[in-house]
């Protein structure tokens, strides 16, 4: 049994599938340059048309290339799914397919893929209970032992009260402030870097032009002791920040309020803005959380994750 993974484009990503390429037969689906000329060219042409033409021919084309079979796995991942060919692989591929949706979507986007996959999950429960789809983890890139060597190394040390920001404004930029400056009031080193898009109305010294690479963040995330995460308006699933900060053994401050739920919380290792008194902050600061536990841990890996589709196929 192969594992295909489809539209899983971002360096972390790849970094993912490779881990699993050690006890898996996973496979990345590469779109050949002829495909995408003849889709953009067969587009371009059904335009002129009344009635578009179907390109399901180019997606077998692409699946029998990678020699798939009933027996084998698909994986999509939302985000680059009606991107090129991408949806007319998922289509014709012969073996069981799955939609990962990894951001907040509308309705409107599930219905138009709903019949083209077996099963569909979020990591979001709120999502999961308004669109009708299935309740997956949030899974982390490395295993435990790939991430222990990547926090164990000597550059990796934090002076106590390093915190790091880093993301899209969505948004979030004023309560991004508020908590660097509750930060800054404590004595904290702050990191903090708020990528500008169109819902920045000011720009403050903590606004950068544009996302860092994913090597220079995974770094700026090894330097820290303290990450600082602000979810988007509507999200109550986790970000790979909570993972991060499980794996390599930081302590991160929070605006959801859903992790205090959760068997792996440690008020030592969680602040939760807004939730937790303000005058609970500098003990936060000052703890030292225990260390999580392998079968925690275990729980958020990518095997796991691809042990739970498998069991549900």
């Amino acid at each position: 049994m192969k594992i295909f993974f489809l539209g899983w484009k971002a360096e972390y990503e790849r970094a993912m599938i490779e881990s699993l390429a050690e006890s898996f037969d996973v496979r990345i689906v590469q779109v050949p340059g002829y495909v995408r000329r003849i889709y953009r060219l067969f587009r371009s042409l059904g335009k002129r048309l009344p009635v578009p033409m179907p390109l399901e021919w180019l997606g077998r084309r692409v699946n029998a290339r990678h020699g798939e079979g009933p027996g084998d796995i698909l994986v999509c991942n939302e985000g680059e799914l009606l991107h090129g060919i991408n949806a007319g692989i998922a289509s014709t591929f012969k073996g069981h397919k799955v939609l990962l949706v990894r951001d907040l979507v509308e309705r409107p986007f599930i219905e138009a893929v709903r019949n083209l996959f077996d099963r569909i999950y979020s990591f979001d429960p709120e999502q999961c209970a308004l669109l009708g789809v299935e309740r997956l983890d949030q899974f982390f890139p490395f295993d435990e032992a790939a991430a222990r060597r990547l926090a164990d190394r000597p550059d990796t040390t934090g002076e106590g009260r390093t915190c790091h920001f880093l993301g899209r404004d969505k948004g979030r930029a004023a309560t991004v402030l508020d908590i660097a400056e509750a930060l800054k009031g404590q004595g904290c080193k702050l990191d903090f870097h708020i990528v500008r898009d169109k819902t920045s109305p000011a720009v403050s010294a903590h606004h950068v032009a544009a996302i860092y690479p994913y090597r220079e963040s995974l770094r700026m995330t090894l330097e820290a002791d303290v990450l600082v995460e602000v979810n988007q308006v509507g999200q109550a699933g986790y970000t790979l920040r909570v993972l991060e900060t499980l794996f390599f053994g930081k302590k991160l401050l929070t605006t959801n309020a859903r992790v205090k739920q959760e068997a792996f919380y440690d008020p030592e290792r969680f602040f939760v803005w807004g939730v937790d008194p303000a005058e609970d902050l500098p003990r936060f600061l000052d703890a030292r959380p225990a260390p999580v536990s392998a079968e925690t841990l275990y729980r958020y890996t990518p095997a796991a994750m691809i042990e739970r589709l498998l069991a549900e196929r």
